[in-house]
């Protein structure tokens, strides 16, 4: 069995934390309760969105591979 690449993991993460959307190629990460994405995650890369959806700060994918727990973690430790 194929695991799913990063983009396809989030696109279908049945998580009660955020709902995800496809952009150009990427997922755009929106937390339970907000209206715009926190998150964009690309193949390779995890990037945090500033309110007008410019880059903040970056992030490398998780070694064990699970991009849905990592996403999880990263929100709670920016509150959210």
């Amino acid at each position: 069995m194929q695991s799913l690449n990063t983009v396809d993991q989030i696109l279908n993460a049945n998580s009660g934390r955020f709902d995800a959307q496809f952009h150009q190629g990427d997922a755009l990460v929106i937390p339970t309760g907000y209206s715009k994405p926190v998150f964009k995650v690309t193949e390779s890369e995890i990037f945090l969105l500033r309110a007008d959806g410019s880059v903040w700060d970056e992030y490398d994918m998780p070694e064990d591979g699970d991009v849905v727990e990592y996403i999880e973690d990263l929100l709670s430790s920016i509150g959210l």
